[in-house]
């Protein structure tokens, strides 16, 4: 699944929604692959890049480099 974000901290969190068929495994059992699924890990890949340009670099780079000379 991919998720575009915007840029800035986000909060993740995982979880089978309603399932009722672990509610009676101890800890333990909750997280042995033998008796019970679950979510180990999630991976984030990035960030790629944007084709648009934030207004804070309009801040920074006030020359166009391609203006020669006279940049």
């Amino acid at each position: 699944m991919k998720v575009y974000l915007p840029q800035g901290d986000h909060v993740f969190s995982r979880q089978f929604m309603d399932d009722k068929f672990a509610n009676d495994f101890t800890q333990k059992d909750a997280y042995d692959r033998k008796k019970n699924k679950y979510i180990d890990s999630i991976t984030f890949v990035g960030p790629y890049k944007s084709n648009i340009v934030p207004p804070s670099r309009k801040k920074i780079l006030i020359c166009d480099p391609k203006a020669g000379a006279a940049a």
